[in-house]
Formats: C-alpha cells, sequence, structure tokens
C-alpha cells in the first residue's frame, strides 16, 4: 500500500506528466544575434501568431542556455523541451514541426 502511494505521487508530481486542460505550448528559438537567425525567430513568431496556436516563443542567445540541448548549427527549434530542428528551415517545414508537436 504504501509503494503505491509513493508512486502515485511520482506519477503526479513527475515532469512528464501532463494534465489534458494545459495546452500550452513552449516554443524556445535557440540562435545567435545574426540577420538570418533573426529573420528566423520572426518567422517561427510569425507562424504560431498566425496559426492560432496558443504558445509561449522564447529567444534564446545564452551559449549556457543552449548547452543542455547540445547544438552544433544555429537556428535551432526546440518544442516542449524536444529539440526538433537545427539549421534554417523553410516556413512549411516549420509549421510542420510546430503542428506535429500538438
Amino acid at each position: 500500500m504504501r509503494l503505491l502511494k509513493k508512486f502515485a505521487i511520482y506519477v503526479r508530481y513527475s515532469t512528464n506528466y501532463k494534465q489534458k486542460e494545459d495546452k500550452m505550448k513552449n516554443i524556445k528559438i535557440l540562435m545567435s544575434q545574426c540577420g538570418c537567425n533573426i529573420a528566423f525567430a520572426a518567422t517561427v513568431e510569425k507562424i504560431v501568431k498566425e496559426s492560432g496556436i496558443e504558445a509561449s516563443v522564447s529567444r534564446i542567445d545564452d551559449v549556457v542556455q543552449m548547452l543542455p540541448y547540445n547544438v552544433m548549427t544555429l537556428p535551432a527549434l526546440v518544442v516542449d523541451e524536444r529539440l526538433v530542428s537545427t539549421g534554417k528551415i523553410s516556413e512549411d517545414k516549420i509549421k510542420e514541426l510546430i503542428k506535429g508537436e500538438m
């Protein structure tokens, strides 16, 4: 019985546990401050806004914050803490990646 309670608490508070009501996406754009990366970030933000997806989009240009993702090519797109692409990609591919992660 005690083991069951511990397991239930673990499942409830696990980082992988998602509530059904929580549909907000967390999108991170790992980038440098060059022109193509800034344009990529603007494109991602535009796609999220036009698609009506509930998401928080953040730009990360600090190398220390990028280290956990083990990225060697910028820009990179992270959706819900999962690296989905590196390098410059087309708008259609961005839409596909963001909507595919829903």
